[in-house]
């Protein structure tokens, strides 16, 4: 009898803890969604909005599933280095290769070690709305209002949740803590050539390609790459 009353007991306490959690995250997200109503402001980069517009998208991958190129992106997404790639060469890239069926691009979050609060929270927020097939939307909205280290705040993260097309705000902040998306976020640091890390790493193919330069001043070093792949792979006599 003394057995079964401390297992209930154990259970109770479990499930109030476990109760308080779910309260938590609930109070954050109508927070998040509620306050200031947004930090206002939040504006998509047009380019690329427009480049994406049509193209496929299912989880992390950009473009047809089938395509026989393939571009993966580990990166931390609050890092100026990716946010240069979203903004610059990602636009150039789904005009020429991915949008005629040639590159699919997969992105992969990374959380390297040390990041602070803004890399955790975006990288989740990212792995969450890919559970909805919207991460490159979120990446597009994020990379053009994203204000540096400090500024992801319940009101920022409201804004750019309700700025992404399609995305539903409240189902990406119960999912951001989602097992799923921790898992998500493992799979990414194992799978990279170097989790350690904090700059983009691309991989054409599954072959590095040459780092960007430290200022990103256009999308030719990762064009260039893939136009030479296309032209010395089997594949090209395929379009």
């Amino acid at each position: 009898m003394t057995i079964v009353f401390a297992g209930w007991k154990r259970l109770q306490l479990e499930s109030r803890v476990l109760a308080g959690a779910l309260a938590l995250v609930a109070a954050w997200g109508v927070i998040a969604l509620t306050a200031l109503g947004g930090h206002g402001g939040v504006t998509p980069n047009a380019e690329v909005s427009e480049s994406l517009a049509g193209v496929p998208r299912a989880n992390i991958t950009l473009g047809n599933p089938t395509a026989p190129m393939t571009l993966t992106v580990f990166a931390d997404i609050t890092n100026g280095r990716f946010r240069s790639f979203s903004n610059t060469a990602l636009p150039a890239l789904v005009r020429q290769y991915v949008r005629p069926g040639m590159l699919k691009i997969r992105l992969r979050t990374l959380v390297p070690p040390g990041a602070g609060a803004d890399a955790q929270l975006a990288a989740r927020l990212a792995a969450a709305a890919s559970l909805q097939g919207r991460l490159w939307d979120f990446v597009e909205v994020f990379s053009s209002n994203y204000k540096g280290k400090g500024s992801l705040d319940a009101g920022a993260v409201a804004s750019l949740l309700q700025s992404v097309p399609g995305l539903d705000s409240h189902v990406t902040l119960f999912d951001n803590g989602r097992p799923r998306v921790a898992a998500a976020l493992a799979r990414a640091q194992r799978l990279a050539l170097d989790p350690t890390r904090s700059d983009p790493l691309f991989l054409l193919d599954g072959h590095p390609v040459q780092e960007l330069p430290a200022k990103v001043a256009g999308p030719r070093s990762l064009l260039n790459a893939v136009a030479a792949r296309w032209r010395t792979a089997s594949f090209s006599g395929q379009t």
